[in-house]
Parts: C-alpha cells; sequence; structure tokens
C-alpha cells in the first residue's frame, strides 16, 4: 500500500498534467482551430495568386471559373511527345487563364439540359488570345469517331484542384473595364459572368424573361441577386430554378465570391498577428540585451573577501581535484578568499573507490584514518526526516597550494548521527548550503550556535585568521564546474560597483560537447540561454535563475551592513523542513538553486539579479540520454514550479505588457506548451507535404525568422562562428527538447530523486539512485543539541595539530546548554540580522600572515 504522501503526491500530478494538456491544447485551438472555426479552410485561389506561378514542377492554369493542376499534359505535349517546348508552355501557358480554348456551346445539351438552344454563332465568353500566344494556343474543337464534340473539360476533370475566388475588387474592375457591355452577377456565393447573355447576339434568351430582368437589373451593381433569383424558383418552380442554376454554373460561372477577407477571417489572423508582435519583441528585446552585454576587460582589484564554497556529493577525485585547483588558481587575492568545502555524508560515486569524504580530504592533502570516527565530531542541525535532524561534522583547515599560490580552506565532512549507517551524513546539497548559511546569519546575528558552528567560528578565527563577519561575498561552484582565473575577479568587480547587487551570474561553457550526440544538442542551448535569456533578464535586474554551479551571492549590505543572502528570512523559506507537497517538493529537492533566487528577489524586491558575460566557467554536459533526461527532469518540473512563485511576486520591474511579470508568464507558459509547438510545427510539415497547394503561415514564417535570425546575428557580432553550426544540430534535435523530455518530465512530477544524476554505489557495490531508504525514522528531540552562546575566544593551540578537534560531550554540551537558561529562541528573532563587530568571543588575527608556516601547503587539521 503506497503512503499517504506518495498518493496524493499522485493526485497534485495527475491534474498537473490536465492543466498541462489543456493549455497545449487551447495553444493548439488558438493557432489552428480557431481560425480554421471562424474561417474555414477552402481550396480556392484568387486570380492573382494563380498568375506567374509558371513553375513546370507545378503547372497551374486557370479556366472557367477553376484552376487545374495539369502535370499530365505538361508530361505528354512537353515531355513524352515534344509537341510543345517548355519555354513557351511557360510563357503562354502557365499561370493564365485558358477558357479561350475550349467551347463549352459545343456540348449545349449537356451543359444546359432541358434549355433551348442559343442563337447559331453565340458564344458564352469573349474570346481573347494573347498576342504572345497566337501561334501556341490551340482551340480545341475537335470530334470523336462519331463526330461528337468531345468534352475536354471532362477529361482533365480530375485535375481541377479549386475554385478562383473572386473579390468584390474584381466585380468593380470588371464593370469598370466596360460600363456598358458587361454584366456580372453574384448569387449563392458564386459569381457569374452574363455579359455575353446580355450581348445582342443572343436572341434566343433561354433563362427565361425572369433571369434576363434580373441580369439587366443587378449585372452593373455590385448587389447580391440570391434573393431574386430565389423568387424565380418560387414563380417558376424548382425544376425550372434548377435546370437554370446548372446553365449559369456550366456556362457562365467565373468563380466563387472570396470571404478570406471578411471580418471574421480578418481577425483571427490579427489577433495570431498581435500575439506574434508581442513575441517577436520580446525575442527582439533579448536580441537588443545581448548586444548590450559586451565584455569589458580586466576588472579592478577590489579589497573585499569572498567564501568560495563547494558542496560535494559523488564527484570523482579528478573532478573533485579540478575544480579545487580552479579556484586556486583564481587572480583574486589568495589572503582574501577561502575555500569552504562540504562533503555531504559518507557516500561513494559510482566509478569511486573511496568514499566522497576520503576523496575530499586526499586532494587537500588531509591524513585521516578514519573520518567516519564519531568520537572527534560536532553536532547540528540538519534537513531530513524525524531523528535525521540530527548530524554531525568534523572540520579540517589549512592552506591548499596550487602553482605557487596558497589559498586558505575549510572542509566540513558531515558524517552522521551515531546511529546512522546507510549515507550516513548525507543530506542533500540544499542541506550543505544552509550549513553554512546559518552558520553566518548567527555569525552577523550574534545569535547562540551549534557546537559544529562554534568550531567553524574558531576555525575562521584562531586558523584562518580572518573573522567570517569580513567575507561580503559568496560564491557557489559545483564539484564538477571549474572556474576560468578571473572569474572571480569580474564577479566582485561588478557587484562592488553597484551594492544593490545582490546575485550575480556567469556562463557556463561545455568541457566535453563533442563526447557524444548527447552532449552536442547541448552546446548551443547553453550558449543562447546565457547569452539571449539571462542577458535579457539582466536588463531588468531581475535573473531568475542563478545557477547553483557558479554563481556568486551578496552576504550582507555594504551600506547597511544588514544581512542578505544569509537574512533570516530567506533561510526560513529555504530552510524549510516541511517538505508535503508536490510544489514544494519540485522546489526544495529538484531546483534549490533557482529557488533560493527567487526568494532574494522576493524578500529583496529593491535589490538586482545580474549576469555578467565576463565571468566564465566551464562543465560537463550530460553524456548519456539516460542522464540527461534525468538532469532535465529535475530541471524542467522545478523550473515550472519556481516560475509559479515568480508570477506571485511583488514589485517585479515593469509594468503591464513591459514587465518582468510578463516575461516570467511568458516563459512558464512556453515551457508548459513547448510540446504543442512541435505539433504544429508537424502539422505545418505534413500539411506541405500532402497538400501541394498548401502554403507556410507568413506569420510563422517570420516568427521562425526572428527566433534564429537574431540568434545568427548574435553569433557572428560575438565572433562565435562555431555556434551557428551547434545551432542546427540543436534544431534538429527539437523534437527531443521540446517533446519527448518535456512530456516525460511533466509526468513525472512525482519524482523527486536525482535519478542517474547522481549515481552512488551502496555497501553492497550495487548501483543505487535514491537518496534516503524511506523507512519510518523516530523523532526529533531539539534537546539532543545544544546552542552555545560565544563568550569567549577559545585558547589557540589548546589541542595537537594534525587531530580532529575534540567535541564538548554530552555532558559537557547540557551542562552549557542549562547555563544558557530554556536556551530562548532558535532563531533569535530579537537581534536578528544586527550587524557584528570585534566583540564576537573569537580574536581574528590580522590579515592570514600566520599562515605562512614551514611546510606551507600541508594543510593544517582542526587545531
Amino acid at each position: 500500500m503506497r503512503r499517504r504522501d506518495v498518493q496524493i503526491a499522485w493526485r497534485e500530478k495527475v491534474a498537473l498534467n490536465v492543466i498541462i494538456l489543456a493549455m497545449c491544447a487551447l495553444l493548439l485551438f488558438f493557432i489552428v482551430g480557431l481560425g480554421l472555426i471562424l474561417c474555414p479552410k477552402t481550396s480556392a485561389l484568387s486570380q492573382g495568386e494563380i498568375d506567374g506561378r509558371r513553375d513546370i514542377g507545378k503547372p497551374v492554369v486557370s479556366m472557367y471559373g477553376y484552376y487545374y493542376r495539369i502535370s499530365d499534359i505538361v508530361r505528354s505535349h512537353v515531355f513524352d511527345s515534344m509537341f510543345l517546348n517548355e519555354q513557351a508552355l511557360k510563357d503562354t501557358v502557365l499561370g493564365r487563364d485558358v477558357s479561350s480554348m475550349f467551347f463549352k456551346t459545343d456540348l449545349w445539351s449537356r451543359n444546359c439540359p432541358g434549355l433551348p438552344p442559343p442563337t447559331p454563332g453565340w458564344d458564352n465568353i469573349r474570346r481573347a488570345v494573347p498576342k504572345d500566344a497566337m501561334t501556341v494556343w490551340l482551340f480545341h474543337r475537335e470530334k470523336d469517331k462519331v463526330s461528337r464534340p468531345k468534352d475536354y473539360l471532362q477529361l482533365v476533370a480530375y485535375m481541377r484542384k479549386g475554385p478562383i475566388a473572386r473579390d468584390r475588387a474584381f466585380v468593380e474592375r470588371a464593370l469598370a473595364d466596360d460600363p456598358v457591355n458587361n454584366y456580372i452577377i453574384t448569387a449563392y456565393d458564386r459569381v457569374y459572368d452574363v455579359s455575353m447573355y446580355m450581348d445582342p447576339t443572343n436572341q434566343a434568351n433561354f433563362l427565361g424573361n425572369n433571369m434576363h430582368d434580373i441580369f439587366r437589373t443587378l449585372g452593373q451593381s455590385t448587389k447580391d441577386a440570391t434573393q431574386y433569383i430565389e423568387r424565380v424558383k418560387v414563380a417558376e418552380g424548382v425544376a425550372k430554378w434548377r435546370q437554370y442554376m446548372t446553365c449559369m454554373d456550366n456556362i457562365f460561372f467565373v468563380g466563387i465570391v472570396d470571404h478570406r477577407m471578411d471580418a471574421k477571417c480578418v481577425f483571427a489572423n490579427y489577433l495570431m498577428l498581435a500575439a506574434s508582435i508581442v513575441l517577436v519583441a520580446v525575442i527582439g528585446f533579448k536580441f537588443i540585451a545581448a548586444l548590450q552585454l559586451s565584455p569589458k576587460g580586466n576588472p579592478e582589484s577590489r579589497d573585499k573577501f569572498v567564501i568560495c564554497c563547494v558542496p560535494c556529493f559523488s564527484e570523482g577525485a579528478d573532478s573533485l581535484r579540478a575544480t579545487i585547483d580552479s579556484i586556486a588558481a583564481s587572480n583574486f587575492d589568495a589572503s582574501r578568499m577561502l575555500m569552504f568545502i562540504i562533503a555531504d555524508g559518507n557516500v561513494m560515486g559510482a566509478g569511486n573507490s573511496l568514499t566522497t569524504p576520503q576523496l575530499v580530504l586526499d586532494v587537500l592533502g588531509v591524513d585521516d584514518a578514519d573520518v567516519t570516527d564519531q568520537s572527534e565530531c560536532f553536532a547540528f542541525q540538519s534537513l531530513g526526516e524525524g531523528a535525521l535532524q540530527y548530524n554531525q561534522a568534523k572540520v579540517y583547515s589549512g592552506l591548499y597550494a596550487h602553482l605557487g599560490r596558497r589559498v586558505p580552506f575549510i572542509a566540513v565532512i558531515k558524517i552522521g548521527g551515531p546511529h546512522e549507517t546507510h549515507r550516513a551524513g548525507n543530506r542533500g546539497k540544499r542541506d550543505s548550503q544552509l550549513l553554512l548559511m546559518r552558520f553566518l546569519n548567527r555569525v552577523h546575528g550574534r545569535k547562540e550556535m551549534f557546537p559544529l558552528e562554534v568550531e567553524l567560528m574558531r576555525h575562521f578565527c584562531d586558523i584562518i585568521g580572518v573573522s567570517p563577519a569580513k567575507y561580503e561575498f559568496l560564491l557557489w561552484v559545483d564539484a564538477d564546474t571549474e572556474i576560468f582565473p578571473d572569474a572571480i575577479n569580474h564577479y566582485v568587480s561588478a557587484m562592488a560597483g553597484d551594492a544593490l547587487i545582490s546575485g550575480i551570474c556567469g556562463e557556463t561553457v561545455l568541457r566535453n560537447e563533442g563526447d557524444s550526440w548527447v552532449t552536442m544538442i547541448q552546446v548551443y542551448e547553453y550558449f543562447i540561454s546565457h547569452h539571449l535569456a539571462k542577458a535579457f533578464e539582466s536588463l531588468f535586474g531581475s535573473v531568475t535563475c542563478l545557477p547553483g554551479c557558479f554563481c556568486m551571492y551578496r552576504i550582507f549590505s555594504p551600506t547597511t551592513r544588514a544581512p542578505l543572502l544569509v537574512s533570516s528570512s530567506v533561510l526560513a523559506d529555504y530552510g524549510e523542513n516541511n517538505v508535503n507537497t508536490l510544489h514544494l517538493k519540485n522546489l526544495l529537492s529538484l531546483g534549490e538553486d533557482r529557488y533560493l533566487t527567487t526568494l532574494m528577489l522576493k524578500h529583496f524586491p529593491g535589490h538586482k539579479s545580474k549576469f555578467t558575460p565576463d565571468a566564465r566557467a566551464k562543465t560537463s554536459a550530460p553524456n548519456t540520454w539516460g542522464v540527461l533526461i534525468s538532469q532535465r527532469r529535475r530541471w524542467i518540473n522545478s523550473t515550472v514550479h519556481n516560475l509559479v512563485e515568480l508570477l506571485l511576486l511583488r514589485n517585479l520591474c515593469g509594468f503591464c505588457l513591459f514587465s518582468m511579470r510578463m516575461v516570467v508568464f511568458l516563459d512558464l507558459f512556453a515551457t508548459v506548451v513547448a510540446p504543442a509547438g512541435v505539433v504544429y510545427i508537424a502539422y505545418l510539415i505534413t500539411t506541405l507535404v500532402l497538400d501541394d497547394e498548401s502554403q507556410v503561415p507568413l506569420i510563422s514564417l517570420i516568427m521562425i525568422a526572428a527566433i534564429y535570425g537574431l540568434q545568427v546575428v548574435i553569433f557572428v557580432l560575438k565572433r562565435e562562428w562555431q555556434h551557428i553550426g551547434w545551432m542546427i544540430v540543436y534544431i534538429l534535435a527539437t523534437p527531443l527538447f521540446s517533446f519527448c523530455i518535456p512530456i516525460y518530465a511533466f509526468w513525472r512530477f512525482d519524482d523527486f530523486s536525482w535519478g542517474e544524476t547522481r549515481t552512488l554505489v551502496d555497501s553492497a557495490g550495487a548501483g543505487d539512485t535514491a537518496r534516503g531508504t524511506g523507512k519510518a525514522v523516530a523523532e526529533f528531540d531539539p534537546a539532543s543539541i545544544p546552542l552555545i552562546r560565544v563568550l569567549a575566544a577559545p585558547r589557540s593551540g589548546s589541542r595537537s595539530t594534525g587531530v580532529p578537534s575534540t567535541a564538548p560531550s554530552p555532558d559537557q554540551q547540557r551542562a552549557v546548554h542549562s547555563d544558557l537558561g530554556d536556551g530562548g529562541d532558535r532563531n533569535d528573532d530579537d537581534d536578528d540580522d544586527a550587524p557584528v563587530g570585534a566583540s564576537l568571543g573569537f580574536r581574528a588575527a590580522a590579515g592570514v600572515g600566520h599562515l605562512q608556516t614551514p611546510g606551507s601547503g600541508v594543510p593544517h587539521n582542526s587545531a
């Protein structure tokens, strides 16, 4: 029996899928169905659309109110028998009205059954042969073996494609050409040229006096004659009326009334045009934004302190070393930066021979025989269910030597509670981020601290030699990402130049673009998502997603000293532990990076989140299909839920259609209806293939040209020529990105695992992709983790080097906790966000010169 929360998540997933399906159906109805209902599609073409169609591959002519595709005639007259020259056919026949070649009066009894014949020599049309066709056109009046006229129109009837559409302008033009002798009748949505019937050469009056009077009265006006001909039906009977109309259809018919420009048809077209204008305008603004953000060269040196936080989970040794080396090789002042590395539990990534904590310490050069020894660890509160909120960690610090630079580091190894055996300490990336954010919040708010945070304070002040309150910026870097040497400088320079920037991201490029077809189809998307989407959002100061793999946040305001990233309001939302709805699970379990950006926009609407193309990093994209769809499932689902959150935010930049809210809505709508877009493209292609006369809608062509044409311009201006080729590869993969992957993601809204993106190996050596066991756990006792008010600095050197610091015994922790009375509110809101100075209990050494010890490069363990 499935758990209650699983059942609820499944129902919510089904409900969301029904909504998405309805939105896709609504979009397709708007694009295709609405136009067909308001203005049903016909095969009619105007004479103007037929004129000039001289393609020998699609030969078209018109006669007696219809147009014909005469491919078989071209084959028999030109290619097989050489009866007619190809060029002559193009110049004198194709695209023209060739009615003058055929004589309908020769088959009078067939065309006008039951009616008396006309005056001998009378013709139903004025035969006009163009001068250039005199030697080419042939009058078809041959007879069969029994001397009956051949019915040529019947022979080519299978080639007939549709009627010719005549608008009001055609009637007015025909009457204006000869106001005396021309007569045009419009009835039953059909157009008849009865000029020759009213000609003096017609003495037979074979349609009767009533019809003659109608022609004479209305034939030289543009008034519809339907109601008057209906009176003839009443006066002379249905049988006679049917004979008259049959004769008119066969002898005088020149087309149907063109309704394609009626108000209802125009409304549908203009509705589509209005929507297209909005979309093209957004694309145009994105294009302008991409042009505005050009490289700015070397940034200025800034007197700022930066923490570079690297959460680790299942990465391999090579990946970890590459990431740490890239940070250590940064051009930024090594004495003003700190690498803060967090190993998320005692786990082993697939393909690794050591656990992640062992790999981290090995890369840093720290020798610890038993990293899981819980006799020397410090307690803190984690995210988790029940008793899993109790967690412990070890702390190591020292110098990391690389390329002649010595960069301070602190490594936190989460090892779990005393009774954890399965992936002990592992609580997820969000928990790793919160570990540091909560610590900094308590530093700036002068709050009571968990034992782990007390130990971190000691490492900052007594070993690293810099108070944590001095660090203004926090750089998030994933353990599989390498930053460029000048990346931190560009980030710090941009944020120092504008105190209102609370977060910033740069460009992430791929380092494995040629590994497989899976990586190739992602190259273009990575480039354009930064230089078009994020560049555009940056104009509003509202980049909606600062990727957690490579972005920087401001820890506190330089003007008010009030916390920003580590404010209690952000932590309250980001540290939500009761994740009991599908919406929250997608926000906090799959899209924590995007949600953190959303929270910064929510709680600090007066600040900005920006994009700079100058700061760059490189990462590896998924190189197999299974990993790609697992990653995109997380991205798409978290994007949908985060965009919903953004729509509800107040104070977004702009107003009405010219606002960030409108852009967010369009992004959300485009995300959920992406499959409908592919269906529409498939519909267009199928229509073009199956219907020779169909044409691609002009609006669709404009949209495609705007979307991809402007992007090509960006490539050219930025001299990224290779991306033109990558764009073609991406276009070919559109069915995968816009149809297959979204549908897969939508149906797995209730899947909160990381799938194949982060694969672990359990104790038996088998691959496993789940984060937890799903078993029930005991209740969490908040009193099990003491809160300690830091009043005095611990004595530096009180413990031997090379061995992790010893945690207070449980009795000591309880004693400290009792000294604080009831411990107070753990959030300590009374002094929340107060600036911190040197009055904190720890002594901060002046500078970090004391770290330059003999044998530098050998890290200091907790000491």
